[in-house]
């Protein structure tokens, strides 16, 4: 009995620790000057392409570092505001790993085509991941 109740800690600790800390495979870093690139504002035919860009940092984080055109949705509030309409891709901006993986994990859970992801601290970027060539997670991937 005590090594079957030991089994089922260690299995539930893997499964919260991997849920947490390992990336959500195929999302990908973008630089702070890429995004800056991305998030510009478009015209014709290009706005259709364009991503969407979900800033899950607090609202006084956000408001230090602000991105241009994005919508800013704190982890805490995105299982209830999150857009409903998942057409476009979606980039991710957040503080730390943790809010990112929970982030793309949710996304991802509800149809969103996860395009990347950027770290910022106070402004400032930082890896979330390296960067690799691999495709978005997207469920219909072209």
């Amino acid at each position: 009995m005590f090594w079957q109740v030991l089994i089922l800690i260690l299995l539930f600790s893997v499964i919260y620790y991997s849920m947490r800390y390992i990336p959500l495979k195929g999302v990908n870093q973008i630089s702070a000057s890429s995004l800056t690139e991305l998030t510009e504002f478009t015209t014709g035919t290009d706005v259709k392409n364009k991503p969407l860009v979900i800033d899950v940092r607090e609202f006084h984080e956000a408001k230090r570092g602000p991105v241009r055109n994005s919508t800013n949705i704190p982890l805490p509030y995105l299982k209830r505001h999150y857009p409903r309409e998942n057409k476009s891709p979606v980039l991710i901006v957040g503080k730390d790993s943790v809010e990112i993986n929970l982030a793309a994990r949710f996304l991802k859970k509800k149809g969103f085509c996860i395009a990347g992801c950027t770290q910022l601290t106070a402004g400032r970027s930082a890896d979330c991941r390296t960067e690799s060539k691999q495709q978005p997670v997207c469920n219909d991937a072209p």
